[in-house]
């Protein structure tokens, strides 16, 4: 099975090299990711600029093929998959540092790096890991080894995994889940530059309201969970466009 790799931290990141050492023994593997860190990139695309792609090299993983490119995670998989004509049997995105839970899946670079191969009718899989200082991401990377054959088997086409930063046998199971509520409630941090002009700063501590004590991501990652959330693509709300249509019908008669 090919698997490509790629992610929203970067191509140097610990994460990607840990997903990628650990799976290269298995699997037939090649690393497409951003030249740079593009946490919150959500799915964006880049249309006005050219994108570049440029042969990388992956220390002490001779055995894997990796490029780095000057645009977005989806960018990436758009490139691996359009241009460089990889044709992977399955995507994968991260490791991240840092949850995504939630609200997070709207603007996580790694999900939505994830969620474009599923665009292109490609299993994915986005794993993320609490900690944004976390070093050690074996636990993670063994987690993401583990699901493959059952996502494969799944029939979905989109997985977003959230481990905690804990060790792999601290790891109390995984939970298959639905996203929580949460959403950012802590205030942007208003600053002063030398020119007395006021500027801000996304805050350094993210405070969340949310469902916490709920059959969801944050609930069971807070109590030393894997979760793992099918996610589809389509935001359809079929249930109130039901609703519309009948009232139209209604109208009509």
């Amino acid at each position: 099975m090919r698997i490509l790799i790629t992610n929203d931290d970067g191509i140097q990141s610990e994460g990607i090299y840990a997903l990628a050492r650990r799976l290269s023994d298995i699997y037939e593997v090649i690393v497409v990711a951003p030249d740079t860190e593009r946490s919150g990139a959500a799915h964006s695309i880049t249309l006005t600029a050219p994108l570049r792609v440029k042969k990388a090299s992956m220390p002490g993983i001779p055995n894997v093929e990796a490029y780095k490119v000057n645009g977005t995670p989806a960018d990436c998989v758009i490139i691996a998959c359009r241009a460089l004509d990889i044709k992977p049997d399955l995507i994968l995105s991260g490791i991240n540092h840092g949850y995504n839970l939630g609200v997070d899946v709207h603007y996580s670079g790694t999900v939505n790096a994830a969620m474009e191969g599923a665009v292109q009718g490609i299993p994915a899989m986005a794993v993320s890991m609490k900690g944004l200082t976390s070093t050690d991401f074996s636990a993670p990377a063994q987690i993401a080894e583990e699901l493959i054959p059952e996502f494969m088997r799944s029939g979905c086409m989109l997985f977003n995994v959230n481990v905690p930063d804990l060790p792999y046998g601290e790891l109390k199971g995984i939970k298959y889940t639905r996203m929580s509520d949460r959403a950012y409630c802590a205030p942007f941090e208003r600053r002063t530059d030398p020119r007395n002009v006021d500027y801000y700063w996304w805050p350094s501590r993210v405070e969340y309201d949310g469902c916490a004590n709920e059959d969801n991501d944050e609930y069971w990652t807070d109590n030393g969970y894997v979760s793992v959330t099918p996610i589809m693509t389509n935001s359809t709300n079929e249930e109130a466009l039901c609703r519309l249509k009948d009232r139209q019908a209604a109208k009509e008669e």
